[in-house]
């Protein structure tokens, strides 16, 4: 073999490599483009999940707090001034445990959202408050 023949081989050879190599990397970066997709799947589906069983929850616990608005219209007196009271408070106890048992949290966020929309400056002075009154009860 006379050394043309000998570098036209070479040549071929690194092209070959060269291809491969090529090929090689596509194929990683498919495999790694499908590995990101399922993780990121994945991470979408624990999420969902997580919503779904922070729903569950403030539906379950919205049947528990109208089930105690019942109790207490049960318990309480029914007439006379106290009557109307403890009827009155029994009855926005179950009123608020059916709005939780329907809106559940997902459902009250939305519409903690509408009310922040629609009443800016009242929401910004209340936050104001809490922050105070959380900040006086660290200092403690």
């Amino acid at each position: 073999m006379n050394n043309s023949d000998l570098l036209n081989k070479i040549d071929h050879d690194a092209n070959e490599a060269m291809a491969k190599v090529k090929e090689t990397a596509g194929s990683i970066g498919r495999m790694s483009q499908s590995a990101a997709t399922a993780v990121g799947n994945m991470a979408g589906q624990v999420a969902e999940n997580l919503g779904e069983d922070a729903d569950n929850m403030a539906s379950s616990a919205g049947r528990g707090v109208q089930r105690l608005g019942e109790k207490l219209s049960h318990a309480a007196p029914h007439s006379g001034m106290l009557g109307n009271v403890s009827q009155s408070v029994a009855r926005t106890i179950t009123e608020g445990g059916e709005y939780l048992e329907s809106s559940k949290l997902s459902g009250m966020g939305k519409d903690l959202t509408k009310v922040i929309q629609r009443n800016p400056i009242p929401t910004i002075v209340i936050s104001i408050g809490l922050g105070w009154f959380v900040s006086r009860m660290f200092r403690r």
